[in-house]
């Protein structure tokens, strides 16, 4: 309940919450990325005039790598001035061009989302630095959906899909399957 509070205090108000930034955590399949796309589709519902940049960590990293290869570096990093983290494990200059990045925006009330596999503190080769911006706001955990939460997913699945579930096969399947919400 958290993460969604966050979610949805963020997109009604991006930049100008205690919630900036905001830095989701939780083991793969849980809808990490999912709440972090449904923010970025809010706020250009409610401010179409905002631009939202959804970028994961890896595009990130294969975009600085190029930009230093190419020397366009300036280049990339004004165009991130005018986003899952662990990928920048061990990548110490990719790290600190994320820092400055991430000062600048934030400096500049824009609103920051991150998603990682896990909390900040468990970080290993992300300098200290990063780890105290990235807890500046709210750190949130998702979760893997309990049983109801599980049901109720499916339910609204299949009446998306127009999909006849027998009640029986939904509660074998909200049984069942446990770790993702792909999975379902």
């Amino acid at each position: 309940k958290l993460p969604l509070s966050a979610a949805e205090s963020i997109a009604r108000n991006p930049g100008k919450t205690i919630f900036n930034p905001l830095f989701l955590y939780g083991a793969s399949g849980v809808g990490k990325t999912h709440l972090a796309n449904a923010i970025g589709l809010k706020v250009k519902e409610l401010y179409p005039e905002k631009r939202v940049l959804y970028v994961s960590a890896h595009l990130f990293k294969v975009q600085y790598t190029n930009s230093v290869r190419n020397n366009v570096l300036n280049d990339f990093i004004n165009f991130y001035q005018s986003n899952d983290i662990q990928e920048f494990v061990g990548v110490t200059k990719t790290q600190n061009t994320f820092f400055h990045i991430f000062n600048h925006l934030h400096q500049n009330g824009k609103q920051l989302i991150m998603t990682c596999d896990r909390p900040p503190v468990m970080l290993q080769g992300i300098e200290d630095r990063l780890i105290t911006r990235f807890k500046w706001g709210l750190t949130a955990e998702i979760e893997r959906p309990n049983l109801e939460l599980r049901r109720s997913i499916l339910v609204e699945k299949a009446r998306r899909e127009r999909i006849a579930l027998d009640s029986d096969v939904l509660e074998y399947i909200a049984e069942n399957v446990t770790d993702s919400v792909r999975e379902l």
